[in-house]
């Protein structure tokens, strides 16, 4: 049916003869996606004496519009012969499945399958198939230099600083989580300028790739939708980000927090219609800035995924410009070597060992006023700094429980609730005035026992301070801190003259008022 006239490939069909193509073409290979099952071919064709590959989605290839792309790549194809060289490549695919060899491939880096037996970029079981903009990226994601060369520096880092410590722990912590079962979560690095914030988070990308600026290490100044991609492509190893203070709306760090540590992408229809497969990552995010990342407006759930460390007081090295110079020049090898360790059958630091050991952490913390995430975080990144001493540094440093737990949220403070109601007090302690008789704008009332706020001047101090007025009702009320009027959660109390709604919590902060008797509720 198909037969070569010199270099051209020639169609004989009901006796006629058609030119399919000017030179030689035929399928060379099969490529299946490993993580969306989408396959592509790689193309051969010799032209001008040259053999050359080109890879195209298969969808591509079975398209009379779409197939004269091809055209972009050298290949002599126009509208005239677009279906005769689909049917032709069609044709070749099929009578040589057989010895038409398949490779997979991934769009991204990280963990490759359930088993966690193959890490791309360091498995050569799998190729790159991924977005051209993410090339540049992964291309720096490999070992360069001598890890015994950076052995030797980051070990003299991790022993000046424990921000250093922390920030390098959390970056090998970044490919347990998977493996252990945890969801992603936050490190932010804070305080002024001058401590080598940014150094840290350097020494912490260097596990893995080249970290000078713009290489592996990512600004916070791109939009959501960029970091979530950027956050799909990481997949398992740590997503860093320098400068929080470019992002100047303060009020987006929650949702970013949110987006990010869930681990999943949100749902996006495509240009043709339907919805595009959500993309995952279980990784670490590393941040750096000159403010804290949350505040006393944050949810809850935000601070809990959140372990901040105020750098203020720590530098990440004592000599900026000598670590600079050999992590630039010595990187990715820690990593790989840290992969080959714990993959290896018969070693003693495999992922049974690993996980007893993060277990025994969690026991730990667990007798501490820290809430499960944070338990978990905390765990990770304490396993992780026992891993990597066990492994590169010997020297019996390892970061300990004591030394981590003054980053860790309490209770108390991952609480919405209880941030509300101490929010609720401040406000009323700097307005103390405008609780008595006399004052121009009244909000109340209070003696030694029980302060009264209107409802509606309480609804806008709560509203003001970001938290929700009805929902600290209902937490006053559950802790016994709320004295209200049978069916109600006011109580009314005459304030100049009028009765009022008010909200009547008892005064158990100790504000005094020396200025007015108030009737008691009986």
């Amino acid at each position: 049916k198909y037969y070569m006239n010199g270099d051209e490939i020639w169609l004989r069909e009901n006796g006629k003869h058609k030119k399919v193509c000017s030179h030689q073409i035929q399928p060379g290979v099969i490529i299946e996606n490993f993580d969306t099952g989408i396959e592509k071919m790689g193309i051969i064709f010799k032209k001008r004496g040259r053999v050359r590959i080109v890879v195209k989605d298969k969808k591509v290839l079975a398209s009379s519009r779409d197939i004269i792309s091809l055209a972009d790549n050298g290949i002599d194809v126009t509208s005239e012969n677009a279906k005769d060289l689909i049917e032709y490549l069609r044709e070749m695919e099929y009578t040589n499945k057989k010895e038409l060899p398949t490779k997979y491939s991934v769009g991204r880096v990280g963990w490759i399958g359930e088993d966690f037996k193959n890490f791309s970029p360091f498995s050569k079981h799998f190729e790159f198939d991924g977005n051209e903009q993410f090339r540049k990226l992964f291309k720096g994601i490999k070992p360069k230099g001598s890890l015994k060369e950076w052995i030797k520096e980051v070990k003299r880092c991790r022993n000046y600083s424990l921000m250093t410590k922390i920030a390098l722990a959390a970056s090998f912590a970044s490919i347990l989580i998977a493996p252990i079962g945890a969801l992603p979560f936050f490190l932010h690095l804070w305080g002024g300028t001058g401590n080598g914030k940014t150094v840290a988070l350097m020494i912490a990308a260097s596990v893995w790739a080249n970290p000078a600026q713009g290489a592996y290490i990512q600004s916070f100044n791109s939009t959501g939708v960029g970091q979530e991609q950027l956050a799909v492509f990481l997949n398992s190893l740590p997503l860093c980000l320098d400068e929080l203070q470019i992002n100047k709306d303060k009020k987006d760090f929650d949702r970013l927090i949110y987006t990010l540590t869930e681990g999943v992408e949100r749902i996006r229809g495509q240009k043709h219609g339907g919805l595009r497969d959500s993309g995952t990552w279980r990784n670490c995010i590393i941040t750096t800035g000159e403010m804290p990342i949350s505040n006393a407006q944050s949810g809850g759930g935000a601070i809990n995924r959140v372990i901040e460390v105020d750098c203020k007081d720590i530098k990440s090295t004592d000599d900026f410009d000598r670590t600079l110079s050999i992590i630039k020049e010595n990187y990715g090898l820690a990593g790989k070597k840290f992969l080959e360790e714990i993959q290896k059958e018969d070693s003693k630091i495999n992922f049974e060992f690993i996980k007893d050991m993060y277990l025994y952490n969690k026991e730990i913390l667990s007798g501490k006023d820290i809430t499960l995430k944070q338990i978990i975080s905390a765990s990770l990144i304490l396993t992780a700094d026992r891993l990597i001493e066990m492994i590169f540094f010997k020297d019996k440093n390892v970061l300990t429980i004591d030394e981590i737990l003054p980053f860790l949220s309490t209770t108390k403070e991952v609480s919405t609730e209880e941030r509300a109601y101490n929010y609720l007090f401040d406000t009323i302690a700097a307005n103390a005035f405008k609780f008595d008789c006399d004052a121009v704008e009244r909000w109340g009332s209070y003696d030694e026992m029980y302060i009264y706020i209107i409802r509606s001047k309480f609804n806008e101090i709560v509203e003001n301070g970001g938290f929700n007025p009805q929902s600290l009702l209902s937490y006053l009320d559950r802790t016994n801190k709320l004295v209200r009027a049978k069916g109600k959660m006011t109580l009314p109390k005459r304030i100049n003259g009028i009765v009022a709604r008010c909200v009547c919590i008892k005064n158990i902060n100790g504000l005094k008022d020396e200025n007015e008797e108030i009737e008691t509720p009986e």
